[in-house]
């Protein structure tokens, strides 16, 4: 009887576990996990498919594809040869729009990050002159694309297929890092690599291997995440929900690639008055950035679109000529009243200083 029971326990110690397991594959990942931190921007799209057809019914949308390009044309507003071309962009979307693949791909979360290059800019535009794969791929080895792939896409078998049909000009391979596998597709007439891996249903796509490498190493928690990244936080909690579109431009990690820049230009520490001028233009600039940390937004799509912007900043360390263009006082807007109900766009001021920008006008 014993022995029965104890067998039981195990059974059910088995079933338990395996219950867990599936449930933990089948709950997929975050996008902001499978990122590393430090991005210097950040785009995310929730729910694309939904938003699509949502914004193909807001009636600006409607009013620009009910546009006649044909009598434009005939009009000579615009070319026979611009006409081709925007047939040629509407085709083009509307087929990726209505493909079954696309929709699996990309119809519910995309998210695109740009991370600082290890080099200075100086050095990789000299080095882009001269056209090396290994350069462009390190060039652009900082932007990640990410999306949210249903359960059933067999991605592997997919994308082998895509690829297929160019033939020898495209080579497919795969390397595994640390339990992952990553697969690589070559252009072999250009030489240049881009990869792709899947973290549960998050799929990774970048120029060469370090994208897939980095975000492993965030998934798997060898780096930080972007989860983790006090910037990304501070920024998420002023999303819309349910959201269509947030962002951010983190504006520390800009002024630090500017002040590197000015340092690395060279003879700029040589005497000179055009250099002293050019060194003056840069510390005026990064006069006006210093103390503002982040801009960010974030949008709504529905039957009235709400889009907010928001700049978050360290007043203490704001520029004292600066201040005032980012922290002007709340006050009621006065001029609604004055727009008519139908008005196609509208923004309102009052931080508009037209003394400041006259004498930088004439400065």
């Amino acid at each position: 009887m014993k022995k029965l029971i104890i067998i039981f326990l195990c059974v059910v110690i088995a079933a338990v576990g395996v219950t867990v397991f599936f449930q933990a594959q089948k709950k997929g990942a975050s996008i902001e996990t499978v990122l590393p931190e430090g991005a210097l921007v950040y785009v995310q799209f929730d729910d694309v498919e939904k938003n699509l057809k949502q914004m193909a019914s807001m009636p600006f949308w409607q009013a620009i594809g009910g546009i006649n390009y044909d009598l434009l044309t005939q009009n000579n507003v615009i070319t026979p040869q611009q006409r081709t071309v925007i047939n040629l962009i509407r085709t083009q979307f509307s087929q990726v729009l209505s493909s079954p693949m696309a929709k699996k791909l990309f119809g519910r979360e995309v998210a695109f990050a740009v991370y600082p290059l290890d080099k200075d800019i100086d050095t990789v535009i000299q080095e882009m002159k001269i056209f090396n794969p290994q350069i462009v791929e390190e060039a652009l080895s900082g932007v990640i694309l990410v999306t949210r792939v249903d359960p059933d896409v067999q991605l592997a078998e997919f994308l082998s297929r895509s690829f297929s049909q160019y033939g020898a000009n495209v080579a497919q391979g795969q390397i595994e890092y640390k339990g992952e596998t990553v697969h690589i597709i070559t252009i072999t007439n250009v030489g240049i690599k881009f990869s792709f891996v899947r973290l549960k249903d998050i799929l990774v796509f970048g120029v060469g291997e370090k994208a897939a490498r980095v975000s492993i190493d965030a998934f798997k928690g060898s780096q930080p995440s972007l989860a983790q990244d006090p910037r990304f936080t501070e920024v998420r909690a002023t999303r819309h929900d349910p959201l269509g579109m947030m962002g951010y431009f983190d504006f520390e990690i800009f002024v630090a690639l500017l002040k590197g820049q000015m340092n690395n230009l060279a003879g700029l520490e040589e005497d000179g008055a055009e250099r002293m001028e050019a060194k003056k233009q840069w510390e005026n600039a990064l006069a006006k950035m210093t103390g503002i940390k982040t801009f960010a937004f974030s949008s709504q799509l529905g039957p009235i679109m709400k889009l907010s912007t928001y700049l978050f900043m360290d007043p203490g360390k704001l520029h004292p000529d600066y201040a005032f263009l980012y922290t002007c006082p709340s006050e009621i807007n006065k001029t609604i009243d004055f727009i008519p109900k139908e008005v196609l766009g509208y923004q309102w001021s009052n931080c508009f200083d037209l003394e400041y920008y006259w004498r930088e006008i004439k400065n």
